[in-house]
């Protein structure tokens, strides 16, 4: 919704300003990248599709290496889009800080 854009953004607008980079990775990621005119590569369409040969384990080494970085990923897993890999999913619920909740996102954190 309308409302749930506004609130994401401005989320990510005040993680900005304290230096902290935020990726929503959700098959509607680009309707909160595109009106702060940002691009956060192939998480913005993270699936399995665009991935290429290294898949998932890429998209993890990558998320790895980030430092000062929240990753935003749908809460229920019922609503997780099919074709979004789940390997991703996992390493960011098992590896990375847990910080709370924001609409339909949870919240977890780099290093």
């Amino acid at each position: 919704t309308y409302e749930e854009i506004q609130i994401i953004t401005s989320y990510i607008q005040e993680k900005e300003k304290q230096g902290i980079k935020v990726i929503v990775i959700s098959e509607y990621s680009t309707l909160y990248a595109i009106p702060l005119k940002q691009s956060n590569g192939r998480f913005d369409c993270l699936n399995n599709g665009n991935l290429g040969k290294d898949a998932g384990q890429g998209v993890i080494d990558e998320i790895k290496e980030m430092i000062n970085t929240e990753i935003l990923i749908v809460t229920d897993d019922k609503n997780v889009f099919w074709q979004q890999p789940e390997e991703v999913r996992t390493y960011i619920k098992e590896n990375l800080e847990y910080a709370g909740e924001i609409e339909q996102f949870s919240i977890y954190k780099t290093k």
